[in-house]
């Protein structure tokens, strides 16, 4: 599949949110209802065959395209939400990231075979934290995607499960 198209869209904004790091922002195609179109059309056509039970996205971007593809694939959403945005009973996941540290946390709850979706992946450390709270709840990660991935930070050499990116920088 070539989507190279999907970079005229995108926009580089050096040393935010904090200096050394280049920001990718996507806004122009959430604006443009084709380009948008085409891109949720293409996550739909890869997972429509998977056995999948829940869809998981993570905060907050990733519950753009999460939230579309599971409701178009008529499968429960699941929210992957910063530490103490959810009621409780919840499990907790602190992780590394390109620029600092955070902490996800997901509802005890049974997720089945997940797909796990998010915006962005560079160094991994957020999409190894959805894993990890998918395995501590009891399910399996399916996949793990995103519509843009920074190769030059290797996060898909850390993850341990199948993954998927929409358009590699």
């Amino acid at each position: 599949m070539n989507n190279r198209w999907i970079h005229q869209y995108l926009q580089q904004h050096r040393d935010f949110p904090k200096s050394g790091v280049v920001f990718q922002w996507y806004g122009e195609l959430l604006r443009d209802p084709q380009g948008f179109h085409e891109v949720m059309g293409a996550f739909w056509e890869r997972y429509q065959d998977y056995e999948i039970d829940t869809i998981l996205g993570l905060e907050s971007r990733g519950f753009i395209f999460a939230g579309i593809l599971a409701y178009e694939m008529e499968i429960p959403f699941v929210l992957v939400r910063k530490c103490g945005k959810l009621p409780e009973p919840t499990l907790a996941q602190k992780f590394e990231r390109e620029y600092g540290t955070d902490c996800f946390e997901i509802e005890e709850q049974d997720v089945g075979r997940a797909l796990i979706i998010d915006d962005l992946l560079a160094s991994g450390g957020s999409m190894r934290a959805a894993c990890q709270l998918v395995e501590r709840v009891g399910g399996e990660v399916v996949e793990a995607a995103t519509l843009l991935e920074i190769g030059a930070l290797k996060g898909r050499e850390t993850l341990n499960v199948p993954y998927f990116s929409f358009f590699k920088l």
